[in-house]
């Protein structure tokens, strides 16, 4: 059944200034505000449907200035926030900056159309200066790379980004995650520590930096002082650079950071939880005394990880590298929890219980204790990564 009557002709309106806006068709866009269309209901110029944002949201998006410029003359409101707006706007930045829906001003920047943005950042189209808006649109432009757009920003609200409470750790975690080189040495030139861990992402801007390959950035921070024994977790593991980088596969990267002194046994057991099988042989075959070391421990803590993701290469590799199968138990440490626990870690016992049968047969094939495999599951119970890990998907987690 199609629905008509006044609201279904005023949504088909403002759908069809959605679509001319997307597009860029702006006289279209005037008709349709004017009502000059063969359609009962014009459109409104702050309207929305269940398809698309906002129109000046819309077109901050799409970047056509002549649009803006045409929906800001009928009365678009530039300060507001896209649909779903939490309608908290003048909290102190001691808030998280997550959580607030985008005005035109954040998307414009986040989109790359500068003009948008020096329209929008006039005075009578822009939030009041007191706004939370401004340190989250300064966020937005370190994820960019535009460091004058920040200074504009701060120009407008008469404040330095330094003068903002913890503004500058956010800014350095934006630039560092979008790679943008520039911007973290800007923050650096101002004093923001390279050994920058707070306490909301549980992570280091080096960690970070590795784990993502921005290796640019990775050098940068070293040269400027950033730690490689740095772990803002202290004794849990997969938070040291090395760690980030093993486990996203940055082989390369690897490399760099093990000349600068890195420690090679987190690598290996890194390598192994993000089913890296070629890192975790170029590790081997630079470090062939990597699986002994700690009684045994770094090797046994690689094969744990390996099981845990079902990699039948990395497990295969670690068992031609003398990684032995039932000999006790080794201290973990994994995800959050700060408290050290012994694992049968490669009893076939414990192996059969919780693993596969495809990894149990994958074992006794290598040389391993054969036991029964009658309650042996068939895939994992829970997914890795999005991914439901069998016989047939283990391929698919990692770098294969």
């Amino acid at each position: 059944m199609i629905e008509t009557g006044p609201t279904s002709n005023t949504i088909e309106s403002q759908n069809l200034l959605s679509g001319a806006i997307a597009a860029g068709e702006t006289e279209v866009t005037l008709r349709l505000l004017k009502g000059g269309t063969n359609i009962q209901y014009k459109a409104s110029v702050n309207g929305s449907t269940p398809y698309f944002q906002r129109p000046l949201h819309l077109a901050a998006i799409a970047g056509y200035l002549d649009t803006v410029r045409v929906l800001l003359e009928y009365g678009a409101p530039a300060k507001h926030v896209t649909v779903g707006t939490v309608g908290q706007d003048e909290l102190t930045i001691e808030h998280h900056l997550s959580g607030i829906p985008p005005t035109p001003l954040r998307l414009a920047i986040s989109y790359g159309h500068t003009e948008i943005f020096w329209l929008l950042i006039r005075p009578e189209h822009r939030p009041a200066v007191t706004s939370k808006e401004y340190s989250i649109c300064m966020r937005e432009a370190a994820k960019t790379g535009r460091i004058d757009l920040i200074d504009a920003l701060c120009k407008v609200i008469g404040r330095h980004w330094t003068e903002i409470h913890d503004l500058g750790v956010e800014l350095m975690m934006a630039a560092t995650r979008h790679n943008q080189k520039e911007v973290v040495s800007m923050l650096l030139n101002h004093g923001i520590s390279p050994n920058l861990s707070p306490p909301a992402y549980r992570s280091s801007a080096l960690h970070l930096a590795a784990s993502l390959g921005h290796t640019a950035v990775v050098e940068l921070l070293m040269d400027r002082g950033a730690s490689l024994k740095f772990n803002p977790n202290e004794q849990v593991q997969d938070c040291l650079p090395i760690e980030g980088a093993a486990e996203g596969g940055h082989t390369e990267l690897v490399k760099i950071l093990l000349d600068r002194g890195a420690d090679p046994a987190p690598a290996l057991r890194s390598a192994a939880q993000g089913g890296n099988p070629f890192l975790l042989a170029y590790l081997l075959q630079r470090f062939p005394e990597l699986p002994g070391m700690g009684g045994g421990d770094v090797g046994q803590q690689a094969m744990f990880k390996a099981l845990v993701t079902g990699n039948l290469a990395i497990v295969t590799r670690l068992v031609e590298a003398g990684v032995q199968l039932d000999d006790g138990t080794v201290s973990v440490q994994d995800g959050w929890d700060d408290m050290d626990y012994g694992l049968p870690q490669c009893s076939m016992e414990m192996v059969a219980k919780e693993f596969p049968m495809y990894l149990v047969r994958h074992l006794i094939r290598l040389g391993a204790r054969s036991v029964d495999t009658a309650g042996c599951k068939e895939v994992y119970e829970y997914p890795i990564r999005g991914i439901r890990i069998s016989e047939r998907t283990w391929q698919w987690v990692g770098k294969s």
